[in-house]
């Protein structure tokens, strides 16, 4: 089932490769980046060598980067928008069952409260 599943995925990335259709790489990094919490330490090193080679950056460079934008996020004290939402929102699903985390998913599940609530009531900051 997992192997079906795996290259059924490979083949969605090689066809939104061959048509150079970003936005279904994009989806398709998000979601590799989501499972990747679950592999073994070798098999992400392995995964990165081939993200670097073929689309030069891998795994790690971006969870960087949105490290940074969830510090800059927090420091702030407040989510901007939809996109800042939803990076928070990875964060949490990736923290998730992860021990010694519950400090930072409790301050970023507030942020997204405050959010939600601000949304629903239109106002802005």
């Amino acid at each position: 089932m997992m192997c079906t599943f795996l290259n059924d995925f490979k083949r969605q990335i090689e066809n939104a490769y061959t048509k150079q259709d970003m936005q279904d790489l994009k989806y398709a990094f998000h979601d590799l980046n989501e499972m990747a919490y679950g592999m073994r330490r070798d098999d992400i090193n392995n995964l990165n060598k081939i993200l670097k080679n073929k689309f030069r950056f891998n795994l790690e460079g971006k969870n960087k980067k949105d490290l940074v934008k969830i510090k800059a996020i927090v420091d702030r004290g407040h989510i901007k928008t939809n996109g800042e939402y939803y990076l928070i929102k990875g964060r949490i699903d990736a923290l998730n069952g992860v021990d010694g985390y519950e400090e930072e998913m409790n301050r970023l599940d507030r942020l997204m409260t405050d959010y939600e609530l601000r949304k629903r009531n239109n106002v802005k900051y």
